[in-house]
């Protein structure tokens, strides 16, 4: 009986996964020193008509609705939920290159500290 003999290869560097059928390469990345990520998550509370009046001696109490709730329904409040100083970056099929456009926003905080930096006299 002949045997099929297939070529092993190493595994490829990084991470991979696949996600709904398509492989996915990824590389971690570490957020620039003195930088810190943050998960952020937006909460939408209903406006309604707020108690301004706690605290006071009257014993009916007025309800105020402020001016900014006729424009809309709905406050909304942003907040961290969490931090991070390094994430996974992932490409489709391939690892990310140095031209990946996340790379390029990494780099722009030392990028303007060098731009806006004091010129020495000569």
């Amino acid at each position: 009986m002949d045997q099929a003999l297939t070529e092993a290869r190493p595994p490829p560097s990084g991470l991979q996964v696949s996600f709904r059928g398509r492989s996915l390469r990824g590389e971690e990345v570490e957020v620039p020193p003195g930088l810190l990520g943050y998960v952020m998550v937006m909460e939408e509370k209903p406006v309604g008509k707020q108690d301004f009046s706690a605290g006071s001696d009257r014993e009916e109490q007025e309800l105020v609705e402020p001016p900014e709730a006729l424009e809309r329904d709905f406050d909304r409040f942003i907040g961290a939920s969490a931090s991070f100083s390094r994430f996974t970056l992932w490409g489709l099929e391939t690892t990310p290159g140095p031209d990946a456009k996340v790379r390029a926003a990494l780099a722009w905080p030392g990028l303007a500290e060098a731009i806006h930096a004091q010129v020495p006299q000569d």
